[in-house]
């Protein structure tokens, strides 16, 4: 059985070449896979559709959808930071449904793991507003999906993004039944995902924020890995594990402010591998999100892919940057174990 990627030439027509999101991260990608012969044997590449208006509807508001067509009629910016040209609601429906295809492939079980290369990314559309580069939200589509098409109880969302998601938070921070966790740095936009950030009423302790000080890398994320989100997940014991993969916390990214190496991705693609298999049958999605150092973006996903077909990072991408020190964590996972819902008991 073999990975399913999902990916469609049309998502390269969402492009603004000066913005930091545009369609030359989609074609570093690309390049870097059609080279890799070992690895395109492992690969089943699937054709995206357009997510209906229902599915759309199921995390965002109504209006949502039809304001966006109305911005997006001449051309328009959502916020400063989030271009909509004539054709990028469009393909952003397209996004959204390569997202549920990633996500049907693997719970028809026809694929043991997806990977979605869309764009624009998603985990800072809110219910009512696009924002930060992204119009729907594409893993909280995906989630919902799973859950209304498969009657899956409990869905894990894990967020390595180096900003916080909170459009993915703001949607699922009361529900029960989606656990959302966040690894992002801190002080950086959107200035969300203080560690505090539980959830509220019935989701209360479904929301697990790690925000990590600067420059933290390779070391400190197997720290908090291992300390905090795989105990979280096998406690929660999801039925389905979603990551919404950013590689904007390479150390390399112009836009953020950790210190992952290639190697560093590699590795925590290797232990959310492990967790699937140990909590929800292997069932395990990958949607792409931010990353815009194009040779780390391309090569980090490249880890990640080789990963999750072998079960194991790849000897050739097992090399650690050497950044000394790193920021503490320790700090971090203290607080979290006396006080998240999921680490305290």
């Amino acid at each position: 059985m073999s990975l399913a990627l999902i990916s469609h030439d049309h998502y390269l027509d969402h492009d603004q070449p000066e913005h930091p999101e545009n369609a030359n991260r989609l074609r570093a990608i690309h390049a870097l896979l059609a080279a890799d012969d070992d690895l395109q044997q492992h690969l089943t590449t699937l054709e995206p559709r357009h997510a209906s208006v229902a599915e759309i509807e199921a995390v965002h508001v109504p209006s949502h959808l039809p304001n966006l067509q109305r911005m997006g009629q001449f051309g328009d910016w959502a916020d400063p930071e989030t271009y909509i040209l004539p054709d990028s609601v469009e393909i952003a429906q397209l996004a959204a449904g390569g997202s549920i295809v990633a996500t049907d492939a693997v719970l028809s079980g026809l694929h043991p793991n997806a990977f979605a290369l869309v764009r624009p990314p998603g985990h800072h559309a809110t219910a009512d507003q696009a924002m930060g580069f992204c119009l729907f939200n594409n893993a909280a589509i995906a989630a919902a999906f799973a859950q209304r098409e498969y009657g899956l109880k409990r869905v894990a969302i894990l967020d390595w993004d180096v900003h916080h998601g909170n459009g993915t938070q703001d949607i699922f921070y009361t529900n029960p039944d989606v656990l959302y966790i966040s690894t992002h740095g801190w002080p950086l936009w959107p200035g969300s995902g203080h560690w505090k950030e539980m959830g509220e009423n019935a989701g209360l302790g479904t929301t697990l924020n790690l925000p990590l000080r600067p420059l933290t890398g390779d070391m400190g994320f197997n720290l908090i890995f291992e300390h905090t989100i795989a105990p979280a997940i096998r406690r929660f014991e999801p039925e389905l594990l979603i990551i919404s993969a950013g590689y904007d916390a390479h150390v390399y990214d112009p836009l953020g402010n950790l210190a992952l190496s290639t190697g560093g991705y590699a590795q925590l693609a290797s232990i959310v591998y492990n967790l699937a298999a140990e909590c929800c049958d292997g069932r395990l999605v990958g949607l792409l999100e931010g990353g815009y150092n194009l040779e780390a973006l391309a090569q980090s996903l490249n880890a990640t892919l080789h990963t999750w077909v072998s079960g194991q990072p790849a000897p050739a991408f097992n090399q650690e940057f050497s950044h000394t020190p790193e920021p503490d964590v320790m700090w971090l996972i203290e607080h979290l174990r006396r006080e998240h819902p999921l680490l305290k008991g």
